[in-house]
């Protein structure tokens, strides 16, 4: 008379084998996981900063040119973590970035390979990612804060 045994499970070899890989897989990813939020934070500070700069260009583009033409003071905004404006009088809301507008320097701009074009003013944009609402862009470090040039035109219909 012949027996057959069959097996039912995993031996025990079998399992640790399977929780070692499982293991190294989780370490993997947790390994990971910095990375992955360092990136998030870049991607969300990149988009506020993105709407912040459409926000100013905006506003610039409603004043006629004459009326940016005369302006000599630096202009100031707040924005909350979103890139949205926050009203200069809101104490109540906190601020993530702080932005100065510089204005437009007395030399013409060129556009490449033309002449200097009197109707094109060269603002830029400071933005710090600071909830301090007077933050000082003077005697900042200029690590501490992104610069972007704005150009600013006459609009075309």
């Amino acid at each position: 008379m012949k027996t057959s045994i069959t097996r039912k499970g995993f031996s025990l070899i079998e399992t640790v084998i399977a929780l070692g890989i499982m293991g190294l897989a989780v370490t993997a990813l947790l390994g990971l996981l910095p990375h992955g939020m360092e990136m998030s934070k870049k991607a969300a500070n990149a988009g506020a900063q993105s709407r912040i700069i459409d926000f100013v260009r905006a506003e610039l583009s409603h004043f006629k040119l004459s009326a940016l033409q005369s302006v000599r003071t630096a202009v100031r905004y707040q924005f909350d973590e979103e890139g949205m404006s926050i009203d200069q009088n809101d104490n109540a809301s906190l601020v993530s970035y702080a932005v100065e507008v510089q204005p437009p320097n007395a030399q013409l701009l060129s556009l490449p390979g033309g002449s200097p074009e009197p109707y094109l003013l060269n603002f830029v944009v400071r933005v710090a990612a600071t909830p301090l609402r007077n933050f000082d862009f003077a005697n900042a470090a200029a690590t501490r804060y992104t610069s972007v040039p704005l150009h600013i035109g006459p609009t075309v219909p």
